[in-house]
């Protein structure tokens, strides 16, 4: 006969995985830490208890009782799956892909495992075996919609574009994005000419960078016909510069009726666009003249170069913590002889000014609530240095000199191993060479700025 503490352990964890399948994340770790007292060889807790503890952030936490779980039973592909993503989410990519391999090695055909390989190469920049991940996974579940979307950014990273905007378009089944409103459901624009008196609702759909980047189409589909276009308020004066566009409807407010509708992200694939025929030609957007007249005056009492910069940009974006550096990486461009530091950062906080400071003076700008006043402080500046956010956008869409600070693994638009953009002529991007090393980045910029102040004719 069992003891009553051998038969309630069963019971006991499956409290907690009712728990844990249900949200109930707190009530689920303590069950489970509750298994472990009297079962220390429970591997299933091990292994549930980790994957909450990466869950709610607790990494190191985590990896220890995924590892513990494989020490007990390594027999299982799925504890191999999740201790991968886990050293992922540590930044721990090459072990990630040990992990992955090692699933896979057991479960040829575990789509999770493909994808997420996919997703682990991707992050050591091996494109290659990356797409040969996404491939088989889509192969094994052709409606797996995160490996569809994982495949597209990578097929744009690789600068396949006719590929990765058609397969872009599962973005819209993905978790990690609002789906479509229904008013846009249908019908859909694809690049064919309107009926005469048609009108083509054109609509923002992500960040804000993203619609400061994809309003150079703008111009191109007012070819095919009537445009209206709907974006966030802060928006709204620089888009009033840009040809074609017959109506601006601000976010929220009633749509009129329309006769086709595009996302901004899914211009490029209506209209056939590649590497090479891709429109770069700058500015294509407009300061208000106010506002550049206005920044134009503050900064001719500055001496020197007048360089902006941003180090971070929303927390909420999925790769934030890759592409923001912190404010005392920043820190190390203070001290350069000829140059004046403006802080064009959103919502800086009193420590990241303090920590931005004990590098030398940096003057924080303020007042910056939508893009028009933005966009004429950065047409005063001589130079704008940031991290991969909406300002970098800004910069470029103007026209303007733009040094962009890349983390190791980019965001697709950025491609891989060149120092130029194909989106924006006046843009010079600095590279990290391994994963989260922004010293080396900073101390790139620092050298080649210090050149720029001897010489401003190097800008660019």
């Amino acid at each position: 006969m069992k003891s009553s503490i051998e038969t309630s352990i069963p019971a006991l964890f499956n409290q907690g995985f009712e728990a844990h399948t249900a949200g109930r994340l707190e009530e689920a770790e303590a069950i489970y830490l509750r298994v472990l007292q009297q079962a220390p060889r429970h591997a299933d807790a091990h292994n549930l208890l980790g994957c909450i503890f990466g869950q709610t952030g607790k990494l190191e936490s985590a990896a220890r009782h995924l590892r513990r779980s494989i020490e007990i039973d390594g027999s299982i592909a799925e504890f191999h799956c999740n201790l991968g993503e886990t050293y992922r989410a540590l930044g721990r990519s090459h072990d990630a892909v040990a992990c992955f391999q090692h699933a896979l090695r057991m479960k040829p055909d575990m789509t999770e495992s493909h994808n997420n390989l996919g997703i682990a190469f991707q992050d050591l920049c091996r494109i290659d075996e990356a797409l040969h991940h996404y491939r088989r996974a889509v192969e094994l579940r052709p409606d797996y919609v995160e490996a569809r979307w994982n495949r597209a950014l990578c097929l744009l990273l690789a600068g396949r574009y006719l590929d990765g905007f058609k397969e872009y378009e599962w973005r819209w089944q993905a978790k990690s994005l609002p789906p479509i409103r229904e008013l846009y459901r249908d019908p859909s624009w694809n690049g064919e000419p309107l009926k005469p008196g048609g009108l083509l609702m054109l609509h923002s759909e992500q960040g804000m960078g993203d619609s400061l980047q994809f309003a150079r189409f703008i111009p191109m589909a007012a070819k095919f016909g009537r445009v209206m276009v709907e974006i966030e308020a802060p928006l709204v004066p620089l888009f009033r510069s840009i040809p074609g566009i017959e109506q601006i409807i601000v976010k929220g407010h009633p749509i009129p009726r329309f006769t086709r509708h595009c996302p901004f992200m899914s211009l490029p694939r209506a209209m056939g666009i590649e590497l090479e025929n891709l429109p770069n030609e700058t500015p294509y957007l407009q300061a208000p003249v106010d506002q550049a007249e206005r920044w134009r005056r503050f900064f001719d009492a500055e001496p020197g170069l007048k360089v902006g910069l941003t180090w971070r940009g929303r927390p909420e974006h999925r790769n934030d913590r890759h592409r923001s550096m912190k404010a005392e990486h920043m820190a190390a461009l203070g001290g350069v002889d000829g140059v004046s530091f403006f802080g064009i950062q959103k919502d800086a906080t009193a420590e990241e000014v303090a920590a931005v400071r004990q590098g030398g003076p940096i003057q924080m700008l303020s007042g910056l609530d939508d893009y028009g006043v933005t966009a004429g402080a950065v047409m005063a500046l001589d130079l704008v240095i940031t991290v991969d956010t909406s300002v970098a956008h800004l910069a470029g869409a103007l026209g303007k000199p733009v040094w962009l600070l890349l983390p190791y693994a980019p965001d697709w638009r950025w491609l891989l191993d060149r120092s130029d953009s194909p989106w924006y002529p006046t843009m010079h991007i600095f590279r990290q060479r391994t994963g989260g090393d922004w010293a080396s980045v900073v101390a790139a910029v620092r050298d080649r700025l210090r050149t720029v102040a001897a010489d401003p004719g190097q800008v660019l």
